[in-house]
């Protein structure tokens, strides 16, 4: 899982969503603390299945 920060997302965003479509969860962190998780989903997780 790769970890990013609140100032990295100007800078690394593209980086972020490839991850994501790549099926890699990433952490975004504000001050060291957790502010939300980019995860990848698709039909079956919006719909409570995967």
């Amino acid at each position: 899982m790769e970890t990013f920060t609140i100032r990295d997302l100007r800078e690394r965003k593209g980086e972020l969503v490839r991850d994501a479509e790549a099926g890699k969860r990433s952490i975004v962190t504000k001050h060291g603390q957790g502010v939300f998780v980019v995860m990848p989903f698709d039909e079956a997780t919006l719909r409570g299945g995967g």
